[in-house]
């Protein structure tokens, strides 16, 4: 099949198209038996597609862990629920680990059902995530470790976080105040000075203790006041 570039009497053959992207195209049985895999699969995995078409591929280079995860989405998209995506990782012939993507959708043809869709590397992607994941998790264990009471919010003050240390000066745990705003945990008389700690510590924002406990309090989950010093500081 050739198709007309808009603009262009130059043909864009839809084989060449294929072959040329980075996606690699891929038709399964509903048990996962691969039909039609494309060349590109090689530079993905290592292997050849007449490799992938052995009837233990799947079984034997998937990482054991992602193997339920991904029959239960092929079966889903089998049995009609909708276009199938899943992540798995593959161990190429190297034997390092590649991320890949699997988006599928169940066609009927003349010999009957089959899955068809495309391949991913997602690789780079998924070890950002990753990163990403263990910086906030280090940032989350800094917090829980703290010997102060920390609450951690977005710029608007909106509080997405607090340790435990906080949960006890508050008394208030932390599903009760995520996604609240940090003037809830001050006294009614005291939240109009937030706006004015804000933009202190904007115009400086290496000085972290903004007021000390005299004349400043938090209110507890009792209503109760509790005297303290309050400072602020960025995390990128």
């Amino acid at each position: 099949m050739t198709v007309t570039r808009p603009g262009s009497e130059t043909p864009l053959d839809a084989q060449d198209f294929l072959a040329s992207s980075p996606l690699v195209p891929i038709e399964l049985e509903p048990d996962g038996a691969v039909r039609f895999v494309g060349g590109q699969c090689e530079e993905l995995s290592g292997f050849a597609p007449e490799e992938w078409a052995a009837p233990d591929f799947w079984a034997g280079h998937v990482v054991p862990d992602d193997l339920s995860n991904l029959s239960s989405a092929r079966a889903s998209t089998a049995r009609g629920d909708g276009a199938g995506r899943v992540d798995f990782r593959l161990e190429h012939r190297t034997g390092r680990v590649v991320w890949v993507c699997e988006t599928l959708r169940r066609v009927e043809t003349p010999t009957g059902t089959v899955l068809r869709g495309y391949l991913m590397d997602i690789t780079d992607r998924k070890r950002q995530e990753v990163a990403v994941w263990k910086a906030e998790e280090r940032l989350r264990t800094l917090l829980r470790r703290a010997p102060d009471a920390m609450v951690l919010t977005e710029l608007d003050g909106r509080i997405v976080d607090m340790n435990d240390q906080a949960e006890a000066l508050f008394a208030y745990s932390r599903g009760e105040v995520v996604g609240s705003a940090i003037d809830h945990l001050l006294p009614e008389r005291l939240r109009p000075r937030m706006p004015e700690l804000r933009s202190a510590f904007d115009r400086d924002p290496e000085r972290r203790t903004l007021v000390d406990g005299h004349g400043f309090a938090v209110e507890r989950a009792d209503g109760a006041e509790v005297p303290v010093e309050w400072s602020m500081s960025l995390v990128v």
